[in-house]
This record gives C-alpha cells, structure tokens and sequence, in this order.
C-alpha cells in the first residue's frame, strides 16, 4: 500500500503544524497495510493520547472497509510509525515479525529497506 505524507503548516496565514504523528493499522499475519491514519495537531492544539490515537484508526479503517463492502480482517493491529521515515511514492508493508515497516520490492528488483518506527503497540481484536 501507498502510504502518503504531508507536510507542516504554510507560510502563507495558514495554521502551523505542531506536531504529525502515523498510525499504520494491518492484518497481524499478512503484514498487509489496511489503513493509515495521519494526525495533526496545530501549534496551540491538543493531541490525542496515543492509546486513543490508535483506537480511532481502528474504527475508521473497520469503518472504511465496511463502508466499501470490503470484509474487516479477524485480527488487525497497528503501530506507531515516524512519518518522516514515509516516503512518497514507495509501497510498504509491516513486517509482524518485527513489527516494522519495510518497502515492497518494486519489479526492478529492489531490496527491502527497513523504516524506523517510533513505536508500537498491543494489537487490538477487530469485532
């Protein structure tokens, strides 16, 4: 999957990005990425506990994947990935041995990077 990436605030009047945090939800076997979740929070802003950040990317990716007719893996899980190591462009999936991102070779013959990640957490049954 496509995992896409933003960047903070403008120079132009728009509000400055205080901090930018990635959730990555997956399926625990496959290492498949099902959803990724992108939070902002503004400079004078409040974030979100982790644990409650990672919660609401579970119930939006089930939410999504329900919405689509799509059928909701019986056990999802998620990390906490640092999004400056995303890069455009690139297809990912999550190693779940390792529970860490790394790059799906392309056709070319490309080897896999690993990707930092900030951290991780338990994973979460799907209902």
């Amino acid at each position: 999957m496509f995992i896409s990436v933003g960047s903070g605030g403008s120079q132009h009047g728009g509000a400055m990005v205080e901090k930018l945090r990635t959730v990555v939800i997956y399926e625990s076997v496959s290492g498949r990425i099902v959803h990724t979740h992108h939070a902002v929070t503004f400079v004078g802003g409040k974030s979100l506990p982790d644990e409650d950040l990672q919660t609401r990317a579970l119930k939006l990716a089930r939410d999504n994947m329900l919405r689509r007719g799509q059928s909701v893996p019986p056990r999802l899980m998620a990390i906490h990935v640092d999004p400056a190591t995303i890069t455009r462009g690139v297809q990912y999936r999550v190693d779940p041995k390792r529970r860490s991102l790394v790059v799906i070779p392309s056709k070319s013959g490309r080897t896999k990077k690993v990707a930092r990640v900030e951290r991780t957490r338990s994973a979460k049954k799907s209902k």
